[in-house]
């Protein structure tokens, strides 16, 4: 019994832990979020402008696209997730008071 707790522990912490070590390893200033998408802004089919993400706290995140595609994340993809509640994770960076994605995930 006790195993399984102790497995289970293990397992949640390595959840809980990786992306953390994914943003550090993108740089000292990235940072991440994971919540919700509540809008999608589109620059084009292919790429967002700005996804807003709503976090477990309330705490409403807007993230410039900078113009750059990420691979499977399309606004409509970004759309589906806001639609069934499933969230994402952002990793961004601040530039000029800005916060610029730097990377996305399921």
């Amino acid at each position: 019994m006790y195993e399984k707790v102790g497995r289970l522990r293990l397992l949640l912490a390595a959840l809980f832990l990786a992306p953390g070590a994914l943003a550090a390893s993108c740089g000292d200033d990235v940072r991440s979020v994971r919540g919700l998408v509540v809008e999608v802004v589109p620059a084009s089919l292919a790429v967002v402008d700005t996804v807003t993400v709503e976090d477990e706290d309330l705490v409403i995140w807007s993230i410039d696209g900078g113009g750059k595609r990420f691979e499977g994340f399309t606004p409509s993809h970004l759309r589906e997730h806001m639609a069934q509640g499933l969230p994402v994770t952002v990793w961004f960076e601040e530039r000029d008071g800005v916060l610029v994605m730097k990377e996305i995930s399921d």
